[in-house]
């Protein structure tokens, strides 16, 4: 049997925020919005945070077959819809986390 841990998972975040995981199980590349597209290409997941340039980067990579999340702070039905439409995988605001975050601290619940 081999201790091995598997490679982590490459998580392309675009915002303001701190996205980090002790534990290594992610490795998180934080991306300009503008250059969302190019990350994308090679991660396993992208997340990006609104307000923060989330929206627009979600817009630039709605043609890529990659996991989205977007993190809306405004909790904005405006935010929400255009997500929508442009085909966010998880559109998640701060009152739906409840006592969970975003910031890997061990758990990404």
């Amino acid at each position: 049997m081999s201790d091995r841990q598997p490679p982590p998972a490459i998580v392309a975040y675009v915002g303001n925020g701190s996205l980090v995981d002790p534990g290594g199980r992610i490795r998180v590349e934080h991306v300009d919005g503008g250059f969302t597209a190019e990350y994308a290409a090679y991660a396993d997941c992208v997340v990006l945070e609104e307000p923060g340039g989330g929206r627009r980067a979600l817009e630039a990579i709605d043609e890529l077959a990659v996991p989205t999340i977007l993190y809306d702070r405004t909790a904005d039905p405006g935010v929400a819809a255009e997500a929508a439409r442009v085909g966010v995988t998880e559109y998640v605001t701060e009152g739906s986390l409840e006592d969970d975050t975003l910031v890997f601290d061990g758990a990404m619940k």
